[in-house]
């Protein structure tokens, strides 16, 4: 079983964007005066606070001394969080190969303590089998396929394989269970593969029969992703042709959240979700 020993660059990086712009907006400090006073232009500063670049442990001490911030176990974290956002991790390789906006999801996702995904077209990645996937990407246009495969099987991997693996809850559309992807072997052995998760402890499967009266409208897949750490706010990523989109503002990951609430209600769960599972996969033959 693998273990986590600290924080993945992507929150890290999340995290000390927004207290650093927290701590210079404490102090009363215009852009202008802070990119003077570090030797940059305003427009590093602004993407440094974006989270769209990086900054090194040097520079991340020379901000807080600007800020004034002296308190030793806060400055400490932030020098942490600042070495943490630096580290060069698995995905890192595939970085001219994917959407940068994917790699930022992967590296959100392998913080995640909690994992809630709807889905009303395919099974969701996580719990797909390598099959399953490659039939998929097979169709996409995007990263080759063979690499596409080999990113869905180490997300699980490195998910779930953990000493502490994130809760993860999915949504199905029941009309998911019956939908062709390649030979019927490739169905089947993805709804088996989808039983064989139901008697893990940390996931949930929930599957909504689609005739389901008063569901909410929801065009398009997503993921939320919460953190065990308070001052690390959900995210939700949802599904755009090409690419992923983020969705950070507390308004919109409420709106998801109230969204996947009403869709879980309406799920089948534990051994009602079983039945329609086996149902489905009985149908094949």
């Amino acid at each position: 079983m693998l273990s986590r020993t600290s924080r993945g660059p992507v929150l890290a990086r999340r995290r000390l964007r927004s207290e650093l712009r927290q701590l210079r907006e404490k102090a009363e400090l215009a852009p202008e005066h802070v990119a003077r006073e570090m030797v940059w232009s305003v427009s590093k500063l602004v993407r440094i606070e974006n989270g769209t670049v990086g900054i090194s442990v040097n520079d991340t001490k020379a901000l807080l001394a600007l800020y004034g911030a002296a308190e030793p176990e806060t400055v400490a974290d932030l020098l942490g969080l600042a070495a943490d956002s630096r580290r060069r991790m698995w995905w890192a390789k595939h970085r001219d190969h994917v959407p940068a906006t994917f790699l930022e999801f992967i590296g959100l996702e392998d913080d995640a303590t909690q994992i809630r995904q709807y889905n009303p077209f395919v099974v969701p990645g996580l719990v797909q089998t390598a099959e399953y996937a490659r039939t998929l990407a097979a169709r996409d246009a995007g990263a080759p396929v063979t690499r596409q495969v080999e990113i869905r099987m180490q997300r699980q991997r490195l998910l779930f394989d953990r000493t502490d693996p994130p809760e993860y809850i999915a949504i199905l559309d029941e009309s998911v269970l019956y939908r062709p992807f390649g030979n019927e072997t490739v169905l089947r052995d993805q709804l088996n593969a989808l039983l064989d998760h139901m008697r893990e402890d940390h996931i949930d499967l929930a599957v909504v029969p689609t005739e389901t009266v008063g569901r909410p409208g929801v065009p398009v897949g997503f993921v939320m992703l919460g953190f065990a750490d308070e001052k690390d706010d959900s995210v939700v990523f949802y599904d755009q042709p090409g690419s992923d989109v983020a969705a950070e503002a507390p308004a919109d990951v409420a709106r998801f959240a109230e969204v996947f609430d009403r869709l879980l209600a309406l799920g089948l769960r534990g051994a009602d979700a079983i039945a329609a599972i086996k149902r489905a996969r009985d149908r094949i033959g």
